[in-house]
């Protein structure tokens, strides 16, 4: 499963570094959304703190990428304004995967 996480959460960063075209660049920035949302659902001992760190610093480059990318203004307001979303969308799920690794350390 982490395996699983982290596998696919590097592919759809890859992708969103790497793409240039709109439609794929939201598609994979979907993608990397939905896939790092589903590890709050698991208890924090399902991942390790090495796979939270990468996920992490996968989440970082992603939004470096999405920055970037809004900087350019070669999309549409209304890719711009969803692609933004899901920056806080990212850091929400960030925020929610610490949460829960602090609550069940200190238990």
């Amino acid at each position: 499963m982490e395996a699983d996480v982290i596998a696919k959460a590097t592919e759809l960063a890859e992708t969103i570094r790497t793409t240039k075209h709109g439609h794929a660049f939201e598609k994979a920035v979907d993608g990397f959304v939905r896939v790092l949302a589903t590890v709050p659902d698991f208890p924090p001992a399902a991942f390790s703190d090495h796979a939270v760190r990468s996920l992490q610093d996968l989440s970082e480059q992603v939004i470096a990428h999405i920055e970037e990318r809004v900087n350019t203004k070669q999309d549409s307001a209304s890719m711009q304004q969803d692609i933004v979303e899901a920056v806080y969308e990212i850091r929400r799920v960030l925020e929610d995967i610490d949460r829960g690794r602090r609550h069940n350390r200190s238990m």
